[in-house]
């Protein structure tokens, strides 16, 4: 392989925003990392890891990896996954390291590691397996996801001692592989290569020189549609939902008053689990719209990255990526999850209204979920108005997302 082509690559991904966007955030999850014992440390610092990792390889663009006679498009977009993942991996180490004096990374950092590579090959594999960008995206929060909740919910349970920090990562690391089954089985189910829409080549990347039909592929940007794999996370989502609510009715202590324990039983499982599932439903869908990231801004990282684009149709230069109907289907995608997984919650609080204290966690869910969709529209109807490429708005909304993390794991 030349070497003049990975060098490409990272002078293209140097001018993502994305790509320092997910720095920052990866740097915030390291420095958390180092700040010492907390309930729960590992948990957040993997979730944290995951969306920064996922922030960072974005639209992967694998029609870009076709067409090379010297590396095979498999290792081509494994190369530029890692490369793009480098940089939030990179800010995590740096923070760690600073914060922390420069020991040796804690158990926490590790495991944040290793989340992040995971989720790298996690969007590695669905996209070489011709899955769309939101459903790669989505697979990969959902599997990090798995892992990060369940060290979350270890480490509340066993405590903030240094043993109690390798057994909440041992249940990441369990949930993550669970997930990953779960997700290899439905593909295999949602057979979703056959649905696939096999994409043009591209060529010559380190010549700067793309070809006609690469331009003409790229215009096509086509707007979103559920994808099978997102499918099966929205009927998993809907059962988990309904199955969280049916447990929160059934332990209502105004039904069972000679249960001490029912009074006692916590609310945040629920509100993590509506949190992670919206994140993997919503975001990838309301910014990347499944298709290759807006004509314009790639053009822009073609000219400065690697010269002027040769053969590209004059047809291209000047439109934008984004237009109305785009910006209609993401305010969609931000509403449609909320309302999906904001009523199995809203009907437990008030059912649950009897009991006031046993009622308000419910509604309080459903409110967070209506602020995720209200914050996630914003950032479209934003980058609408400041024609913002897709996989920075996709990067914005993940960095959202941990600092909401951080927000609620300064309460645990």
């Amino acid at each position: 392989m030349s070497p003049q082509l990975p060098r490409s690559l990272v002078v293209i991904d140097v001018r993502r925003p994305a790509s320092w966007i997910a720095l920052s955030v990866g740097a915030a999850a390291g420095w958390w990392a180092s700040a010492g014992p907390r309930p729960g440390l590992v948990g957040v610092v993997c979730g944290m890891a995951v969306l920064a990792v996922v922030a960072a390889v974005g639209d992967l663009p694998v029609e870009l990896c076709r067409g090379s006679a010297r590396v095979s498009p498999r290792r081509l977009a494994a190369i530029w996954a890692t490369l793009r993942a480098a940089w939030p991996l990179a800010g995590f180490a740096a923070a760690a390291c600073l914060a922390s004096g420069g020991e040796p990374l804690s158990t926490a950092a590790a495991a944040a590691v290793l989340a992040g590579a995971g989720t790298v090959a996690a969007v590695v594999v669905a996209r070489v397996a011709s899955a769309t960008a939101a459903d790669a995206a989505a697979v990969a929060l959902a599997i990090g996801g798995a892992g990060a909740a369940a060290g979350l919910t270890c480490g509340l349970a066993v405590g903030s001692s240094a043993s109690a920090a390798w057994w909440a990562a041992g249940a990441a690391a369990a949930g993550w592989c669970f997930a990953a089954a779960v997700a290899a089985v439905a593909w295999r189910v949602c057979n979703a290569a056959d649905v696939a829409v096999d994409r043009p080549a591209f060529a010559g990347i380190a010549a700067g020189a793309v070809p006609a039909s690469g331009w003409e592929r790229l215009h096509l940007d086509p707007l979103p549609a559920v994808g099978p794999l997102q499918g099966t996370l929205e009927r998993l989502a809907m059962a988990s939902t309904l199955a969280a609510m049916a447990g929160w009715l059934i332990l209502r202590p105004d039904l069972v008053p000679d249960s001490g324990h029912a009074a006692a039983v916590p609310a945040w499982p629920w509100a993590v689990l509506s949190a992670v599932w919206y994140t993997c439903l919503a975001v990838p869908r309301a910014t990347l719209l499944d298709g290759a990231c807006g004509t314009a801004a790639w053009e822009r990282l073609f000219r400065s990255a690697a010269g002027p684009a040769a053969g590209g149709p004059d047809a291209v230069r000047g439109r934008t990526s984004w237009r109305l109907g785009g910006l209609r289907c993401a305010v969609v995608a931000a509403i449609v999850p909320a309302a999906i997984l904001g009523w199995p919650p809203l009907v437990g609080g008030l059912v649950s209204s009897a009991s006031p204290a046993h009622g308000w966690p419910p509604l309080a869910i459903t409110a967070g979920l209506a602020a995720a969709a209200v914050t996630l529209a914003a950032v479209g109807a934003a980058g609408a108005i400041l024609n913002a490429a897709r996989e920075t708005l996709f990067a914005v909304a993940l960095a959202i997302a941990a600092a909401a993390t951080l927000v609620a794991a300064a309460f645990l």
